[in-house]
């Protein structure tokens, strides 16, 4: 997980909370795709749990409540509560009805989470989520929070074989990219590239295990 600096909602979100008993449930189509492309802008084009690469398009994002809907009624409309997560291993047939087209082993993020609460948010203002995750040489994302460790496999899934060989196949092209032994200021100038300081263009997928190696690199340093 990457920590999201949230962005303000979409002037159609806020006239939407404006309007006479607004409901997540009759969220109007146009003000619905201008939230996606506003959650994707925020995310820089990662989904907000397994760092994937998302588009705004329908069927191509899924609008995932942090808190869920059916659990925290009264979060629904709550921009802070709103994030972007891939598809999570579902088969979409539209929006809001996806067809599940593999085995739940295989299912993750807001897939594999459903209506479960997790014990922090990756969008939180006061507590950076960065700090509460690390990485192990296989690809394994894990955390010293016991609880949180467990959901980040139990309930997120972001563990399956498939997502830690992805991990892994990037952290492994980059150290093989680097050559050699990188100085101090080289290491700076790769963790600004791979945490995107440079411009606001969409990051590179995965990109905080490659930021976590070179933070422990620099700390070595």
């Amino acid at each position: 997980m990457k920590q999201i600096r949230k962005l303000p909602p979409p002037e159609s979100h806020i006239r939407y909370l404006a309007a006479p008993n607004p409901r997540y449930d009759e969220y109007p189509a146009v003000a619905k795709q201008d939230l996606r492309e506003q959650l994707v802008r925020e995310q820089r084009g990662l989904c907000c749990y397994c760092l994937c690469r998302i588009q705004s398009a329908v069927g191509s994002v899924k609008i995932e409540h942090w808190r869920s809907r059916k659990l925290h009624p009264e979060s629904a409309l709550d921009y802070q509560n709103l994030l972007a997560a891939c598809m999570g291993g579902e088969e979409p047939l539209d929006d809001d009805t996806p067809v599940l087209g593999r085995s739940p082993r295989i299912l993750h993020c807001d897939s594999s989470k459903g209506k479960s609460d997790l014990k922090w948010n990756p969008a939180e203002r006061d507590r950076n989520i960065e700090d509460r995750i690390r990485y192990g040489s296989d690809g394994t994302i894990m955390s010293d929070d016991k609880e949180f460790d467990a959901e980040l496999s139990e309930i997120l899934n972001l563990n399956n074989d498939l997502l830690k060989e992805k991990r892994i196949g990037v952290l492994d092209g980059f150290t093989k990219a680097m050559r050699g032994k990188p100085s101090r200021d080289k290491l700076q100038k790769w963790l600004s590239f791979w945490n995107g300081d440079q411009n606001n263009n969409d990051l590179r997928e995965y990109c905080q295990i490659v930021v976590w190696w070179i933070q422990k690199r620099l700390a070595r340093a």
